[in-house]
């Protein structure tokens, strides 16, 4: 049995397992027990690609876990001689990056990946997460920490965009809960999700990048004429009122 407790922990379980399979053929067993929610559905289909014979998910009791080992030991399963870079180049997200990158490194990652990923079995996911308005946007931000390869996320008008670039819809909820800190439903009033490769090419194409200037101190902005707040309000003189 090989415990898996982390995104880092996918890739290492997997080259062992594929090792012990050339080395020993059907006669070695492996059972994957995921201690955490880490394993995507790729991560899912590399590790029976190498060999293992069961992933027992999270959520699963000591119980399930012992009798998958069991079955595992009267079942056998031929060793796949398919080198580590092959089974990686299959089922591994193309995005080598993590985390907060600025708008035009987003949609040129997400771009490359979709297209790298046309004829491959890997999905993906673009969200698009809008905070409250009690929320700033600087503070929802904060409460972010990708780790997984591959996950990608910058911040445009206002709103999150992340990319997922190894993952089904139904892998999201999952997969926002392991990005925040906090609850999403805590931080964002609305939540649009695409996983079609032309709704999200679609959608990056449609998205202006615009860089708000930021707000004068209020020191800056003492005076005895007020401030117009945009080009269609008129300079107020208050001696005059």
């Amino acid at each position: 049995m090989l415990p898996c407790g982390g995104f880092d922990d996918i890739k290492r379980v997997a080259k062992t397992i594929l090792h012990n399979k050339k080395r020993f053929g059907e006669s070695v067993h492996f059972v994957v027990k995921e201690l955490t929610p880490c394993i995507r559905y790729n991560d899912f289909h590399m590790l029976i690609t190498a060999g293992a014979q069961s992933i027992v998910d999270h959520t699963k009791s000591d119980a399930v876990l012992y009798d998958q080992i069991r079955l595992a030991s009267m079942t056998k399963m031929e060793a796949n001689y398919l080198s580590e870079t092959s089974l990686f180049r299959q089922f591994e997200s193309p995005v080598d990056e993590s985390g907060f990158v600025s708008y035009d490194a987003f949609k040129s990652l997400t771009l490359n990946a979709i297209e790298v990923c046309r004829n491959t079995q890997i999905e993906y996911a673009l969200v698009e997460l809008t905070p409250f308005s009690s929320v700033p946007l600087t503070e929802a931000m904060s409460y972010s920490q990708m780790k997984r390869r591959g996950d990608i996320a910058c911040q445009i008008d206002g709103r999150i965009l992340i990319f997922f670039s190894s993952l089904r819809r139904y892998e999201i909820h999952q997969a926002l809960l392991n990005v925040f800190a906090v609850a999403p439903s805590e931080l964002f009033v609305e939540q649009s999700q695409y996983t079609d490769a032309d709704e999200i090419i679609t959608r990056l194409s449609s998205i202006q990048a615009i860089d708000y200037p930021e707000q004068p101190s209020a020191t800056e902005t003492e005076s005895n004429n007020a401030t117009p707040a945009s080009r269609f309000a008129s300079r107020a003189d208050w001696d005059q009122l």
